[in-house]
Parts: C-alpha cells; structure tokens; sequence
C-alpha cells in the first residue's frame, strides 16, 4: 500500500502576490497588502496539504505517456485539501472578490509548495540509491496530453487523498498537482532552480533562486 503523507508546506508570501497577478517589479497598494496580512492566518489555517508517490521504472512511465523518461521514475500527486477552495467559494458569493483572489493565490502557491514538499520525500526516499529527483512535469503540459492523467492517478491512492478527475481530466480539488519526477544521479552542489529549465524568461510566474521579493516578505509572515 502506498503511504498518504502528510506534507508541511511554507507558502511564500511572495508567491501568493505573483500568483493574483503582481510581478516582481510592481508592489500591490497598501490596502491590498493590509488584506493579505489579515487573511494570511485563515489561509494557513485551511491548508490540509497531504501527498504520497510511488517509484516505478521507465517501461510503466511511458504507458502512462510520460514525456521522455529516465530508468527510473516517481510518480506523485498532492494537494491543498479542499478548505481553501470552499472559502474562495463562500466568499465570491458573497461578493467579497478581492479576498476570494487572495485565498485562491494563496491555494495556488500552498499547492505548488505541497509539490516542492513532496518531490523533497521522493529525494530522501531515492538518496540511498545516489539518486535525486530533478525535472517535474505534469499531464496537460508540452507534449503529455491531460487526458494521460487518468493514467497516472490510476497508480497512486488518489481516492485516499480525496482526488477525482472531472470529465476533462481536471482534478478537484482544484489546487492539486500530480507529476512524474525524472530520477537521476544526485551531484555535489546547489541544484538548479526549477524556473531555470524554461526559457520563459519573461514569464510572471517565473521564480528566481534568491526569490528576491518574496523571500524578504516571508519573514514577516506570521
């Protein structure tokens, strides 16, 4: 049986305001902060972020339509439970969409930290080995068709995590990530960013090493 695993997950505050659609060179007014600041407690309170992963080999990743696979693969899927979506919800009918942006920012960004949090158990998993786990790519991007999603979840305990795809292959909860991690020999030294395998180097939701903005903002996050 595969473990569902509770993940601890830290949310950059710098991330949440990428994510409503401020980038780096732009601040968002005080107001705007003043409500980040205040829902930023509720948020975190409403993050159930939970995972698990498998390893499987190349054979089995290219059945599921994993674009170009090393020998030895991970398959995961997470997610930010399904309080945040719930609130964004409650909050849009009640006409308060300013806060609605917030919280389903902060889901997002929780989200993508509930991955980064899970591909860090894949690497201590796969560390005996000399292995870590570098580039993650997910169904619906490049060449993996997302109806291949399917496919992937049928190998991990989705239904334990309380994940079902829509007709469309969309998961719900909304803010749930599922990926293949290429395994490959560990090396000595800083890994590289995950941002920098893309050559969208204009991209608003690029994510720089230092994590400029954000990293001085998450200290102040209480």
């Amino acid at each position: 049986m595969i473990p569902v695993l509770q993940l601890l997950v830290e949310v950059p505050r710098g991330e949440v305001l990428r994510y409503m659609g401020y980038p780096r060179s732009k601040s968002p007014s005080p107001g705007v902060l003043a409500r980040v600041n205040a829902l930023w407690p509720l948020a975190q309170r409403l993050v159930d972020a939970r995972g698990a992963f498998v390893l499987a080999g190349k054979a089995d990743a290219l059945t599921v339509g994993m674009p170009s696979p090393s020998e030895r693969v991970a398959f995961g899927v997470c997610t930010a439970g399904l309080g945040l979506e719930d609130e964004v919800d409650r909050r849009t009918a009640a006409g308060e969409m300013l806060e609605a942006l917030i919280l389903d920012a902060f889901g997002s960004a929780a989200a993508e930290a509930a991955a980064d949090a899970l591909q860090a158990r894949v690497c201590a998993a796969v560390q005996a080995d000399a292995l870590t786990a570098s580039r993650r790519v997910s169904p619906g991007y490049g060449t993996w068709h997302v109806e291949r999603q399917v496919d992937l979840l049928a190998r991990l305990p989705a239904a334990q995590l309380g994940i079902s795809l829509t007709e469309g292959s969309m998961m719900i909860p909304r803010k749930s990530v599922s990926f293949a991690a290429v395994l490959t020999q560990a090396r000595q030294g800083r890994s590289r960013h995950r941002c920098a395998a893309c050559d969208l180097v204009d991209c608003r939701y690029r994510r720089d090493d230092d994590r400029g903005r954000g990293a001085k903002e998450d200290t102040d996050a209480t």
